[in-house]
Formats: structure tokens, C-alpha cells, sequence
């Protein structure tokens, strides 16, 4: 047999190119969901292991350490660190989403 073609002046190929485009959304929405379900889920148990591991004490102990003992090489290097770590993360993200946000 025979395949017969119709002209439709590009009707079939633009809706063809339109529904790849929308499952591709639809995909993409899930994603999304899925990723904010899972930072949802991970930002709750950490408050949850938070306050019953009493994680307030340790921090309060780690200033008033900071705070009354004389500063030593170890002591500075862990205070860049943990200041450092958390910084390039957030320029990290900060980047990702210029770099992929709609104009």
C-alpha cells in the first residue's frame, strides 16, 4: 500500500512539535514537584533531628567557646571554613538559576 500525503501547510508537523513540547513540560513540572517534595521531606527531618538531638545547646557552646577562648590556627581555619562552605553553596545555586532562568 501506498502512504497518501494531504498538504495541510505544516498543521500535522506544528502539532506534532507541540506535543513533544508539552510532555516535555509535563516532565519537567514532576521533576520540579519531586525535587521540592524531597527538599520538603529533608528540611524536616532536620528540624526534627534538630531539637531532639538539642542542637541549640551545641551551637550555643560553640559561640560561647568562640567568644572566650584565645583564637588558634585550628580554630580560625574552621571559622572559614564554616563560613566559606555555606557561602559557595548559596553563589552556587545563586548561578544555576541566573543561568537558567527565563529572560
Amino acid at each position: 500500500m501506498r502512504e497518501m500525503k494531504i498538504e495541510d501547510n505544516g498543521f500535522s508537523d506544528r502539532v506534532m512539535q507541540q506535543l513533544a513540547t508539552s510532555t516535555e513540560v509535563q516532565a519537567s513540572h514532576r521533576t520540579e514537584r519531586l525535587t521540592h517534595l524531597w527538599t520538603a521531606f529533608c528540611i524536616a527531618v532536620a528540624v526534627v533531628l534538630f531539637i531532639l538531638m538539642r542542637g541549640w545547646i551545641t551551637i550555643g557552646q560553640a559561640i560561647y567557646d568562640l567568644l572566650t577562648t584565645p583564637p588558634t590556627l585550628n580554630s580560625l581555619l574552621m571559622l572559614i571554613i564554616a563560613v566559606s562552605v555555606p557561602a559557595v553553596l548559596a553563589l552556587t545555586e545563586v548561578v544555576r538559576r541566573e543561568r537558567f532562568s527565563p529572560i
